[in-house]
């Protein structure tokens, strides 16, 4: 089942982005050009290569940013907290109208076209046969950036009266630090021109915002939780490990651009919280399940937090090498947390299942302590949840490394997780709280009620109760034959005995 689960999850973002459409020009059927600077007339004509000012990246290459297309020497240091000066590019793409895309548009009620690019970045325009139809240029006197724009998934209508019938450039006008990872083209796919109704269709997220809705309510709500009760630190770690999880895929979205335009806020926010989504998570398992965390844990852990909290403080180039060095750090760490806090923890909870039904005489194999641990036990109703979470994860990751296709499937994967562990939470919450009313329910027949309420609802100590003068009534009584009646009855009946002579007798004193 787990399989079928994460085939879904890889099939689903891959379905989501097939067009659905006959119109339809794939960008990256066709060369790409890249030169340094910027020039008003070159929006209207096909790049020079005999100039040799130009570089060709051939048709169908991955990700297009300057730090590796244009061939920057730059000389910043791994790791260094400062970027470098920004510069210009200009990117071309010559491409043809088929014979069929022609037709289509020829009609006056014909759809209207659309363009649709993975990413985008840092300040850019774009321009399509001279004309500019958008511009994300936001600079000083002095040309230096001063607002960011390192957009995913950006999408709009074009006018189809833009069009020079088969032959066609489309020209970005690009400015960053080309020693950033984000100046250019940093997804690999798509880029696009088809229909704008098709295009808004296959990118509505309604699914990943309410996920997101889920992941940071269930963080709000335990964060609630521990403070009401401080001393339940599980529901502090699980509630930030939720939060972070909902935030983090909230600035990945492109709703959020409607809120924060400029980039370089929702990307510190984006890398401050992806950074601590490991750490939370397994503490939250090591501090729930067993009680304490692991030294190993609380080491990689103070890494993450370290290179969380230097994101809103360095450069967007650092930004860039922390994540490199977190995602090599994540690959080591995350077999690490499926071996110690899955996979142990999981043993452990068979191995005590199986004593239990050995020590009541029941015997019990294997096979049957797991299926019956994955049903029974806390721990079981969420190590599927984290066994698939921890595989989108470490797939996630590897995309970001080398395939960056952007699919993010951790989002569906860790909602199975969140649902696990919101139910063992919810379950404990409720037994805790029905085991409370029974030991105020017993405590109301031979404890002051004022005593109870000190102690069960209010949480203080049975000395900090101030001292009050009462009126109190005592009463002492001897049962006659006691044990001779007690060794001639079996111990139901003297309990039952006990309990309605105490019923009767106790009566009248409690309601003086």
């Amino acid at each position: 089942m787990p399989l079928l689960f994460l085939l879904f999850l890889w099939i689903y973002p891959l379905a989501a982005q097939e067009h659905g459409s006959s119109f339809y020009i794939n960008l990256r059927d066709f060369p790409l050009y890249i030169k340094d600077g910027f020039n008003q007339a070159d929006t209207l004509r096909p790049p020079n290569i005999e100039s040799g000012e130009w570089r060709i990246i051939p048709p169908g290459e991955t990700t297009v940013i300057v730090k590796n297309a244009a061939n920057e020497k730059s000389r910043r240091l791994f790791l260094s907290p400062f970027g470098t000066e920004e510069r210009e590019y200009t990117f071309s793409i010559p491409f043809e109208l088929s014979n069929e895309n022609l037709s289509q548009m020829a009609p006056e009620n014909a759809p209207v076209p659309g363009i649709f690019l993975a990413s985008l970045g840092d300040n850019w325009e774009i321009y399509l046969n001279g004309r500019l139809i958008r511009s994300e240029m936001h600079l000083d006197n002095n040309g230096h950036i001063l607002s960011h724009r390192s957009i995913r998934k950006i999408f709009f209508p074009l006018d189809k009266t833009l069009f020079n019938g088969r032959q066609n450039i489309l020209v970005f006008r690009i400015r960053g630090d080309p020693a950033g990872a984000m100046t250019g083209f940093y997804y690999s796919s798509p880029y696009y021109i088809g229909e704008i109704l098709s295009i808004l269709k296959e990118n509505s997220s309604p699914v990943t915002l309410a996920l997101i809705a889920v992941y940071i309510f269930m963080g709000i709500y335990h964060l609630f939780m521990f403070l009401l009760r401080k001393k339940d630190i599980h529901n502090l770690y699980y509630g930030l490990f939720s939060t972070f999880l909902g935030i983090h895929f909230l600035c990945r979205t492109p709703e959020i651009y409607q809120y924060i335009s400029n980039t370089n806020i929702t990307f510190k926010i984006e890398y401050f919280t992806v950074f601590l989504i490991l750490p939370t998570g397994a503490v939250f398992l090591e501090s729930f399940f067993r009680g304490k965390i692991f030294r190993i844990t609380k080491i990689y852990s103070g890494l993450f937090v370290f290179l969380a909290l230097s994101q809103l403080v360095f450069s967007n180039a650092y930004r860039e090498d922390a994540l490199l060095v977190w995602q090599f750090a994540s690959m080591i760490v995350a077999p690490v947390i499926v071996v110690i806090d899955i996979c142990y923890l999981f043993v452990l909870a068979v191995r005590n299942l199986r004593q239990q039904y050995f020590a009541d005489g029941k015997p019990c194999s294997l096979l049957v302590a797991v299926f019956r641990a994955l049903i029974k036990t806390p721990f079981g109703n969420i190590v599927i949840g984290a066994l698939i979470s921890a595989g989108t994860g470490i797939f996630d990751v590897f995309d970001s490394l080398f395939l960056h296709r952007g699919l993010v499937l951790t989002r569906y994967g860790f909602f199975i997780f969140t649902a696990g562990t919101a139910f063992i939470l919810v379950k404990r919450s409720a037994f805790l709280y029905n085991l409370q009313e029974r030991v105020i329910a017993r405590s109301n027949k031979g404890m002051n009620p004022r005593m109870v309420d000190w102690i069960m609802v209010k949480d203080r100590e049975p000395w900090e109760m101030p001292s009050v003068n009462v009126k109190k009534a005592i009463m002492f009584t001897d049962i006659r034959d006691f044990t001779g009646l007690s060794e001639r009855m079996s111990s139901q009946m003297v309990t039952d005995f006990l309990h309605v002579l105490n019923e009767t007798l106790a009566g009248p004193l409690f309601d003086t």
